[in-house]
C-alpha cells in the first residue's frame, strides 16, 4: 500500500483487500491486532470511495462484517451500530436484481441481530427477519448459497422469538432448519449444523420422535465431513461447535425409550470426531517412519491444500 498514490484508482480495492486479508489472518490466529488493522483499512478503503465507485457495496459490506465482528469480540456500540449503517447502505445501492445483492442482505441481517440481541430490540429483530425473507426469497432453489439463507433466517426468528412468542414462529423456524439440512447442494459443515438445530428446536417443542429423526441426519452428515475434505478452519470450527452432536442425539432417543440407539449414536459421533482429529497424524506418524523424506513433503503439500481451501469467511454468519 506504501507504493501506490493517493490518487491512484485501484489504491480502494487494495484497501479493501487488505482489510480482508487481516480480517482472514484475525480468523486463524484470533489475534485482536489484526482485527483493528482490517478496520483500519476498511474505514480508509470507504472514506475514499467515489459515490458511483464500481464495486462500493462490496467495499461497505465487507467494512460491516469486520466491525460485527469487532462487536462480538469487545462490545462496543459505536461498532455495531456502524455496522448495520454499512450493510443498510450496501443493500440500498445494490439493484433488487443482482445476484450478489441477498448476500449484502444476510450480512445487514446479522449484524441487526447481533445489535437486537445487545440491545434488546425487537425493531431491529423484525428487520432482520425482514431481510432475511427477502435474501431467502431472491436465491435459486438449486443455489449452494440457499442453505446458509435459510440458516441465518431461522437465526434471525429466534433472536425475534425470544422478545415475542408463539408457537406458529417456532414451527416456521424448525422448518427453516430442515431445509437447510436437507440443501443437498449445501456446504456440509451448513447442513450439519442446521440439522442439530433441527433437532434442538423439536426438542424443546418435546417433539422427541422428530427430534430423533433430526438428530440421525445430523450424525450422519456429521460422518461425511470427512477430514481429508476440510480446510484447517472447518476441521477446527467442527471440534469445537460440533463436538455435542452425538450427545444431543441420545438424549433424544433417550426420550422415547431408545436405549440402543442413543447409545450408538453417542459413540458413533464422538468417534467421528476423534477420527478427525487423530486419523491423519496416525498416518503420517507410520510415514515418517519408514520414509521421513517422504512424510516431510506430504506434510507440506497437506498445509498447502488446507490453506488454499480456507477462505476468508464465517460460516453461515457471512
Amino acid at each position: 500500500m506504501h507504493r501506490t498514490p493517493t490518487a491512484d484508482p485501484d489504491r480502494i480495492g487494495r484497501l479493501s483487500n487488505l482489510s480482508t486479508a487481516h480480517f482472514t489472518r484475525f480468523a486463524r490466529t484470533h489475534d485482536s491486532a489484526d482485527l483493528d488493522e482490517a478496520v483500519t483499512a476498511g474505514r480508509a478503503a470507504v472514506a475514499g470511495m467515489p459515490d458511483r465507485f464500481a464495486e462500493r457495496a462490496a467495499v461497505l459490506s465487507n467494512l460491516s462484517l469486520v466491525l460485527r465482528t469487532r462487536f462480538e469480540r469487545d462490545p462496543a456500540i459505536v461498532d455495531i451500530n456502524e455496522a448495520v449503517d454499512l450493510a443498510r447502505t450496501a443493500v440500498a445501492v445494490t439493484a433488487e436484481q443482482n445476484p450478489d445483492r441477498p448476500r449484502y442482505q444476510v450480512i445487514l441481517g446479522t449484524a441487526l441481530s447481533v445489535r437486537a440481541d445487545h440491545l434488546d430490540s425487537l425493531v431491529d429483530a423484525e428487520e432482520a427477519v425482514d431481510v432475511g425473507r427477502s435474501a431467502v426469497a431472491a436465491s435459486h432453489p438449486a443455489s449452494p448459497e440457499l442453505a446458509g439463507r435459510l440458516y441465518n433466517l431461522a437465526e434471525a426468528m429466534l433472536t425475534r422469538l425470544r422478545r415475542t412468542s408463539g408457537s406458529a414462529n417456532q414451527a416456521e423456524v424448525a422448518e427453516l432448519y430442515r431445509r437447510a439440512a436437507e440443501a443437498a447442494a449445501a456446504p456440509t459443515l451448513v447442513r450439519t449444523t442446521s440439522a442439530w438445530r433441527w433437532a434442538t428446536i423439536l426438542a424443546d417443542a418435546s417433539d422427541w420422535a422428530k427430534a430423533v429423526s433430526a438428530s440421525h441426519l445430523a450424525v450422519q452428515l456429521l460422518a461425511r465431513s470427512s477430514s481429508r475434505h476440510l480446510g484447517r478452519t472447518d476441521q477446527e470450527y467442527m471440534l469445537a461447535r460440533l463436538g455435542g452432536v452425538g450427545t444431543d442425539a441420545a438424549a433424544c432417543c433417550l426420550n422415547v425409550d431408545r436405549v440402543d440407539a442413543a447409545t450408538q449414536l453417542c459413540e458413533q459421533g464422538r468417534g467421528i470426531l476423534l477420527g478427525q482429529a487423530l486419523d491423519d497424524r496416525s498416518a503420517l506418524r507410520s510415514l515418517e517412519g519408514l520414509v521421513p523424506a517422504l512424510a516431510a513433503r506430504f506434510q507440506y503439500v497437506s498445509d498447502e491444500l488446507a490453506r488454499l481451501r480456507t477462505p476468508g469467511r464465517h460460516a453461515h454468519r457471512s
